[in-house]
């Protein structure tokens, strides 16, 4: 089972499979723009969120191991910035075939350490301990997570849904667990997030941009 990918609250670029792809822009001309960031990045590589914008598109891109080389090079250069921590890490994880390996867990754990509210890292971390045997932890950590998601987040229904089939296998109430949550969820899960997912328009502009 694949798991969704977590924490974009932009999705502008699509992966490949996406059904409404031809609704935004085809996958040449991502493609393109990626191909044009990543040459820029070449001649210019001490941009950390040029680095990030790389890893975000070869990710949706399905290039996933072009995506955790993107991230190391952010976050060799912001090594204080979670989000880039759990970005590389979610890309590992894709790339190893959803298998959550050790290198990845590492790269979960080293983002908490850094923000303990990284919604990434926080599920990842919970299906990792539902892969190792520790159902009711990995439950514990989603319904937590899912208290912090706002309703609009594609990961809220999937939250929902994993946490429903994995408390009916475990033999609890979800309804127990998630009462009358709709009045919590409208606030925002990023107040201090100043790293969401970019935008198509935000990549055509980096890959536009000179070197400094």
């Amino acid at each position: 089972e694949r798991a969704p990918a977590v924490a974009r609250n932009d999705w502008a670029l699509m992966s490949p499979d996406h059904a409404d792809i031809g609704q935004q822009q085809s996958i040449a001309d991502v493609e393109a723009m990626t191909g044009r960031l990543a040459e820029r990045l070449q001649r210019d590589p001490a941009d950390a969120d040029g680095w990030r914008m790389l890893g975000w598109s070869y990710f949706h891109l399905g290039r996933y191991a072009e995506s955790v080389d993107a991230y190391g090079h952010a976050i060799s250069l912001r090594p204080e910035v979670a989000a880039y921590r759990s970005a590389q890490a979610e890309a590992m994880v894709r790339a190893d075939g959803e298998e959550v390996t050790d290198q990845a867990g590492q790269g979960f754990v080293a983002a908490l350490e850094r923000d303990q509210q990284d919604p990434t890292a926080r599920f990842y971390v919970a299906l990792a301990k539902l892969r190792s045997g520790d159902r009711k932890e990995a439950l514990d950590g989603w319904v937590a997570l899912y208290k912090d998601v706002p309703s609009g987040e594609p990961l809220s229904a999937e939250l929902r849904d994993r946490i429903g089939r994995l408390a009916n296998e475990l033999g609890i109430d979800a309804a127990q667990l998630l009462p009358q949550l709709a009045a919590t969820l409208d606030r925002s899960m990023f107040p201090n997030d100043s790293t969401p997912g970019p935008t198509a328009e935000d990549v055509r502009n980096a890959d536009q941009m000179n070197p400094k």
